[in-house]
């Protein structure tokens, strides 16, 4: 069986026709195509004082774990030696139990790390604020 377009899985099934079990297959393949290029890393991160944050993991397909240290009050770096391309990563940190920061992401100018800050409610970087936080990371082939 085969990954097809959605032109051609779409013509499949218009009105009055009848899919054959092979063009059936070929719409079950295309969609398993789809969604199992995509790598998948969710955990949570918990941080305090001046330590780095720690990454407990509950899945990850990516073939590489990301490391982290601290930097500075409310600033964090994610490394990843060549994995962590902005143009293919997408990385989600929810907000901690508190509710009460924003966490920024963004990548510095290499495909090896991610910046993230943590703002209390005054919108100023603070400490502490990554606890059981949820982190998701979605790599795109």
């Amino acid at each position: 069986m085969a990954a097809e377009s959605r032109t051609t899985l779409k013509t499949y099934f218009e009105t009055g026709d009848t899919p054959t079990q092979a063009q059936f297959a070929n719409l079950i393949d295309s969609f398993y195509s789809l969604v199992s290029d995509f790598k998948i890393l969710f955990g949570t991160i918990n941080q305090s004082g001046t330590n780095a944050p720690v990454l407990t993991i509950f899945l990850n397909s990516t073939g590489f774990t990301p490391s982290f240290s601290y930097t500075g009050v409310g600033q964090y770096l994610m490394t990843s030696a060549g994995n962590l391309d902005v143009a293919k990563v997408i990385t989600f940190i929810g907000t901690g139990q508190a509710s009460r920061y924003t966490p920024n992401i963004f990548s510095d100018t290499s495909p090896d790390s991610f910046e993230i800050g943590t703002l209390d409610n005054a919108a100023s970087p603070d400490n502490d604020l990554l606890d059981a936080t949820p982190f998701l990371m979605i790599v795109i082939p």
